[in-house]
């Protein structure tokens, strides 16, 4: 728990009106100016690697307040900026700026509901329809769905133009995943979806392909229910002075994700959505890295950005096949390993429920 110094230290001062530090409303406006719509090229593969991105950034973040409260009166904080699924703390302190003594503050948990699914929703053609058009098929729903094309990802087209041998008609499928940013699920794939003006995506579509196309959509599935497990847990590859290599091997496809902290956060469980943002056990900004996982193959995660001659833990976890936050495995321990540049201590996700990712600090004062 931060102490009551700490708390004041990153309030907007009451009275001061040299004090530089923002309030709560200045701090939430300028986080809403720095608001991200598209990867950035540099840092995100894939709007995939963009999501999980932008979670990161708002669990390592904290917030904090100052506000005066009158004897008998109440005081009311909405907090209307979270992010579904996540666990949150709000440190709370109260002085009468009397009192000299050590002066108790309070901790209340709470955790936002669950978050959406994530929805395929499939283009049906009666007709053979060129894979080449997909683009401008995921441009046609995107629009008629009022959301960034970016949030179709994972095309799959099946084209049956074949059947004509079988004297079968033709027909073409356009599959597409439908994706949404966990800090503002009003905009959930069903919501999404049931919003979509189906009558005029039918005529884009037909002006498009010459074929009136049908639909359907559902919830997105993984190929396993199950934890995957390693049929060889992640050990050292190789070790430079900024960076590591590691290679595992999974029993299911999905993701393998390593997030690796300084040494003396090493007695900090780190949990699989911390591994997967790109966090340590703090929830802050760790040199971390996924990579796409076949069953049964050897995966490779290449870590950069580390600091010569330090310590470091790294954490694991893999994970199963569904899209954007997946299910993901349990943890053991190995081993730790030395060497002359870097020692890494590797220690594996223990599943559990969500932690904090971030904490909201209000100081308030009595008279």
């Amino acid at each position: 728990m931060p102490s009551l110094q700490t708390v004041k230290e990153n309030c907007k001062d009451l009275v001061n009106p040299d004090n530089k530090t923002l309030s709560l409303y200045e701090q939430r406006s300028e986080d809403y100016l720095k608001t991200e719509t598209d990867p950035n090229p540099e840092v995100d593969s894939d709007y995939y690697a963009f999501f999980r991105r932008l979670h990161r950034d708002h669990c390592s973040l904290s917030w904090s307040n100052m506000e005066v409260l009158y004897a008998n009166g109440n005081l009311q904080i909405d907090l209307n900026w979270l992010h579904a699924d996540t666990s949150y703390n709000v440190y709370v302190y109260a002085d009468n700026r009397l009192y000299t003594g050590a002066l108790q503050g309070q901790t209340l948990s709470f955790s936002t509901p669950s978050l959406p699914s994530v929805y395929t929703y499939t283009v049906s053609f009666g007709a053979s329809v060129a894979s080449s058009k997909g683009d401008d098929i995921r441009n046609a729903i995107a629009k008629n769905m009022g959301i960034n094309p970016g949030w179709l990802t994972n095309q799959d087209v099946q084209n049956n133009a074949a059947a004509r041998m079988r004297m079968l008609a033709s027909s073409t499928t356009f599959t597409y995943e439908v994706l949404y940013d966990r800090g503002n699920i009003n905009y959930s794939p069903s919501t999404i979806i049931s919003n979509l003006d189906v009558s005029q995506l039918t005529s884009d579509l037909t002006t498009l392909t010459s074929v009136t196309p049908t639909y359907s959509n559902a919830a997105a599935t993984s190929s396993s229910t199950t934890y995957p497990s390693w049929i060889r847990q992640p050990v050292l590859a190789a070790i430079g002075q900024t960076n590591v290599t590691f290679i595992g091997t999974p029993t299911q496809s999905g993701i393998m994700c390593v997030s690796c902290s300084y040494k003396e956060y090493q007695s900090l469980t780190t949990y699989a959505w911390q591994i997967i943002a790109g966090l340590d056990g703090y929830s802050e900004i760790t040199p971390s890295s996924c990579s796409n996982s076949t069953a049964n193959q050897n995966i490779t995660l290449f870590v950069d950005g580390l600091t010569a001659g330090t310590h470091y833990n790294c954490s694991f976890t893999g994970c199963n096949d569904y899209p954007l936050w997946p299910t993901c495995i349990d943890a053991a321990t190995t081993p730790s390993i030395t060497t002359a540049k870097i020692q890494s201590i590797l220690t594996y996700e223990i599943d559990g429920a969500s932690i904090a990712g971030l904490f909201v600090a209000f100081f308030l004062i009595f008279n």
